[in-house]
């Protein structure tokens, strides 16, 4: 009997120790199953603290922004279209006059031409023949158009004054070293060619004067090369 009872305690014991291991270890997976759960509520809680403060500095950097400043009116002047309403740097009837003068050149001929010029203020052009050209090639050009005067007392044509001008301009080095510095040659309307000098006027006027004829040319002062 004293065996028996003996093993129905050993039996309860060992009951009571099975039971009391089955209590810890639902504390401690209850324990473990805690802190998990709150940390997740704190990383939740930390990841919407952020978002919240990221979501005000966006507001804040945006309410700071400064608005678009307005581009800067351009102000009137040389910069901008001088003629209207053709928005151009030149007389928006140059180019007509230009056009006019090609027609009227055309008909006065490289036998007749002495130069030509326009007058954008009177929208006229005016075209420098030779003297003794025919009347008739003079009414047809003023006829044809009514705002181009002609003008026929030219000493010499446009054409045989280029032919000059070239020669001159090869003469140069040795006009230089004759005494005479060429500094600009360029035709005049009346027909001849003004050649500028750096020397003497007066010296330089009689050694061109007797190598290209004095029908043909005019001496100035010039101290700039502009051929």
């Amino acid at each position: 009997m004293m065996v028996a009872r003996r093993r129905g305690y050993g039996i309860f014991l060992l009951g009571a120790i099975v039971a009391g291991l089955a209590l810890a270890g639902a504390f401690l997976l209850s324990s473990t199953a805690a802190p998990t759960s709150s940390s997740h509520t704190m990383r939740r809680d930390l990841a919407g603290t952020r978002s919240q403060a990221g979501s005000a500095s966006i507001k804040v950097s945006r309410s700071s922004e400064q608005p678009a400043e307005k581009p800067r009116e351009q102000p009137s002047g040389s910069g901008s279209a001088i003629y209207e309403p053709c928005g151009s740097l030149t007389p928006c009837n140059q180019d007509a006059l230009d056009s006019i003068l090609e027609g009227a050149e055309k008909m006065a001929g490289h036998r007749y031409l002495a130069g030509e010029a326009i007058d954008t203020d009177s929208n006229t052009a005016s075209l420098y023949l030779v003297a003794g050209t025919p009347e008739n090639i003079i009414n047809e050009i003023e006829t044809k158009y009514s705002n181009v005067h002609v003008l026929a007392s030219a000493s010499h044509t446009l054409s045989a004054l280029r032919k000059l001008e070239n020669e001159i301009a090869v003469d140069a080095p040795a006009l230089q070293a004759s005494g005479v510095a060429v500094r600009s040659i360029a035709p005049t309307l009346d027909g001849h060619l003004q050649i500028g000098v750096a020397n003497d006027v007066g010296v330089a006027a009689a050694v061109l004067e007797s190598r290209y004829g004095a029908d043909w040319i005019r001496v100035v002062k010039a101290d700039v090369i502009q051929f």
